[in-house]
């Protein structure tokens, strides 16, 4: 993804409240995931929301989503529960790893 153009507020009518770019999208050369992982990552997240990364019903304890987060050099999950897709991907695969998901 890339920004090729900052557009200014005046280059619209009505005058938008909120900046607007042109962005260039291309396709990873690689997916991160291959099409047999696809439906395992979906039922992780969607358990996950469900029932927490960690806890009783979670599927990781809370040192592996630390130490898997810390070792991938990724911020650990804030207490909003905001978690980036990065930081998805790499607990997927530290529950993949060690429970073959």
């Amino acid at each position: 993804m890339k920004i090729l153009y900052h557009f200014d507020k005046c280059d619209f009518h009505p005058m938008p409240s909120v900046d607007s770019v042109l962005l260039h999208l291309t396709r990873k050369a690689e997916p991160d995931l291959g099409k047999r992982e696809l439906a395992a990552f979906e039922k992780f997240i969607e358990h996950s929301l469900r029932c927490g990364f960690t806890g009783g019903t979670g599927l990781l304890t809370k040192k592996q989503v630390s130490t898997a987060l810390r070792l991938a050099n990724l911020p650990p999950i804030p207490p909003s529960g905001e978690t980036l897709y990065i930081q998805w991907l790499c607990l997927f695969r530290c529950y993949r790893k060690y429970y073959g998901g």
